[in-house]
This record gives structure tokens, C-alpha cells and sequence, in this order.
């Protein structure tokens, strides 16, 4: 397989996991027009981010995660302040994939979320410890998959009978707080510094962003009416059982593909052993499922619009660093909208 094909490939890998969805919940919160447009203002920022992430990693010599690169382009005292977001971003993502993956694990077993959570990291664990560097070729397969499955389930659901009433097309009032939720769903910035060299430079990560978006707004448009209350309850045990397994499959190629860059956060920017590496990072997502802590949306919202968000702001600041005086417009409506979306996170959070 080419590298172009790797690289589409593994972000999707990367991107489409937990956040898809809650897609639908936010769809259902504040109608279609602004879905809509969401959706397309922030796939296009997270797109332009990914590619200045790119340039900046092309700029410098060496291999290295977030926090290396900062260092490399800014300063120690910023790489101090990127590992910090980095990581946190990082767990707060693979929380929110094993909560999320725990319940479609136990709706496709017929068991206990709490079981099921607990299935989900040994699984991961059992991967992460014996794949190794094969686990990238496990994630090409599954990422592969899981993009048909997520297209034949929203398929599904537009020929079913659906609750398309309850939705609302016309503008609902704006709850800000959703943005951080888009920006964590569309966010592919971890697996940046892991792809392959292509001739077409940065094409793959226009290619990837544009399926990203195709698949989101078909998942979402077809799966959204089946929304209800707190969960998703479809027509019959077919449609559902299809559901909780190709959410399993996204959330567990995503959880594989996050695990790999926080162990090499550790291993190679802060020179940690890769058995001790894998012990950290998989250390708070353990006591996620022990103690429940927190819920799926909360967590997404507030990664995505502080974490995420934060990290963004200092991609740009690399980006200017390197490539002085252009994308001067673009580098701007990023930092007043991503500032704006940390200020309202923030403040939900603390209310």
C-alpha cells in the first residue's frame, strides 16, 4: 500500500473514534442549520492545523512527538507547557474511549458496562503489549473496516422508520460549549508526527479531513432520529447489535492508535522505558474504569475545547515561527475562535 493510502488511513484511524459519537446528541441539541455549519467551520480549521503541524514537522530535524517539537521551534518552557496539554489531551481522550467502548462492548455481549469497560482495556492491553510496531498495520485493517460499517450503518438507518420529527431543521439557541465537542471529533493532531513520506505533500491530510466529514454528516444524519433520552434505541436487535459493534471496532482502533503515541510521548520526548511508558499511559484510563469518573460528553467537551483548543493555538504559534508573515488571516480566525471556545469550556465547567 502506498504511503499516501497509509496516511488517510491512519488518520482516519486516529480521528474517528469516541467523538462520532456524540455527534448525534449535539445534532439533536441544536438543529441541523447549525450542525451544519459547525461541522464544516471546524473540519476546515482542524484541517489547516494538521497541515501547519505538518510543515512544522517537516522544518525540523529529527523524530519526535508534541512537546520535542515545540521545544525545537519555541522553547523548553513552552514544551513544558505543550507535554502538559498533550497528555492531558491524550488521557482525556482514551478516558472517554474506554467508557464509550465499555457500553458497546456490553450491549454486543449482553452484559454489564462495568464488565464491559473492563473487556475493553484488557483487549487493549493484550494489543498494545504484543503487537508492537505491527499494531499500525492492525489499525490500517481496522480503520478500513470501521469507515464501511459506519457508512452501511447509516445507511441502514435512513431506509428504517426513524423518529425524523423530533429533529430540528431550523436554528435551536447556540450552546457553545458543543464547539469543543466538534473540535475533539475532528482533531488529528496526535498522529501527525507518524506519518509516512508522500510525494504529494499534505495531500492525504486533505483527503483524510474531506472523508472525515462525508462520514461524520451521513453517521450523523442517519443515526441521529434513533437518539433518545440518554442512548440510542434502534427498530430492531439486528440494527443495534451492528451499531454496538462497529462503535466497539472505531473506539477500540482509536484507544490502539492514541495508546502508541502517548507511550512514544513518554518514550522518546521525556526519555521514558518503553514498558514504564505503557505502564503511565495506561494507567488513568485503568482508573477511569474503577472509579467511572466522569461522563462521555463531559469529558469530550472539555478535552477537545481546552486541551484541544490549547493545543492548536501553539501549532499555530510553530507554524508562524517557521513560516513567518503567511496564512496571516487564517492564523487569526484560529485564535479568536479557539480562544473563544476555551473561555465559554471553561466557564461551563466551573459553573
Amino acid at each position: 500500500m502506498s504511503a499516501y493510502w497509509k496516511n488517510i488511513l491512519l488518520i482516519l484511524g486516529a480521528t474517528v473514534g469516541a467523538g462520532i459519537f456524540s455527534l448525534p446528541q449535539i445534532l439533536y441539541k441544536i438543529g441541523i442549520v447549525w450542525f451544519v455549519l459547525f461541522l464544516l467551520v471546524f473540519a476546515y480549521l482542524t484541517y489547516r492545523l494538521n497541515y501547519f503541524y505538518f510543515k512544522v514537522i517537516k522544518h525540523v530535524k529529527g523524530n519526535h512527538q508534541f512537546s520535542g517539537y515545540v521545544e525545537k521551534v519555541l522553547s523548553k518552557k513552552w514544551a513544558r507547557v505543550a507535554s502538559f496539554l498533550h497528555l492531558f489531551s491524550t488521557y482525556g481522550a482514551l478516558i472517554a474511549f474506554v467508557l464509550i467502548g465499555g457500553e458497546f462492548l456490553a450491549k454486543a455481549l449482553g452484559t454489564s458496562e462495568q464488565l464491559g469497560s473492563q473487556l475493553f482495556f484488557v483487549l487493549a492491553m493484550v494489543f498494545i503489549l504484543t503487537a508492537g510496531k505491527k499494531s499500525e498495520g492492525i489499525d490500517v485493517v481496522f480503520s478500513l473496516l470501521k469507515g464501511v460499517m459506519f457508512l452501511i450503518i447509516a445507511f441502514i438507518c435512513f431506509t428504517s422508520i426513524g423518529e425524523w420529527s423530533q429533529l430540528s431543521i431550523t436554528p435551536i439557541a447556540i450552546p457553545f460549549e458543543s464547539m469543543g465537542v466538534f473540535i475533539f471529533a475532528l482533531s488529528g493532531f496526535s498522529i501527525i508526527p507518524e506519518l509516512h513520506k508522500e510525494k504529494d505533500e499534505g495531500k492525504s491530510i486533505f483527503t483524510a479531513q474531506l472523508a472525515i466529514l462525508i462520514i461524520y454528516f451521513v453517521f450523523t444524519l442517519g443515526v441521529s432520529p434513533y437518539w433518545q433520552g440518554s442512548e440510542f434505541i434502534f427498530n430492531n436487535s439486528f440494527t443495534e447489535r451492528a451499531f454496538s459493534i462497529t462503535g466497539y471496532i472505531s473506539v477500540f482502533t482509536a484507544y490502539l492508535l492514541l495508546s502508541w503515541v502517548g507511550k512514544d510521548i513518554y518514550r522518546e520526548d521525556l526519555k521514558v522505558k518503553e514498558r514504564t511508558a505503557i505502564g503511565l499511559i495506561s494507567f488513568v484510563p485503568f482508573l477511569a474504569i474503577i472509579f467511572q469518573f466522569g461522563s462521555f460528553l463531559s469529558i469530550l467537551s472539555l478535552t477537545g475545547g481546552v486541551f484541544l483548543a490549547a493545543t492548536g493555538l501553539i501549532i499555530c504559534w510553530m507554524y508562524s515561527a517557521v513560516h513567518p508573515g503567511k496564512n496571516r488571516v487564517e492564523l487569526a480566525v484560529i485564535h479568536v475562535i479557539f480562544i473563544a471556545v476555551m473561555v465559554f469550556e471553561i466557564a461551563s465547567f466551573l459553573k
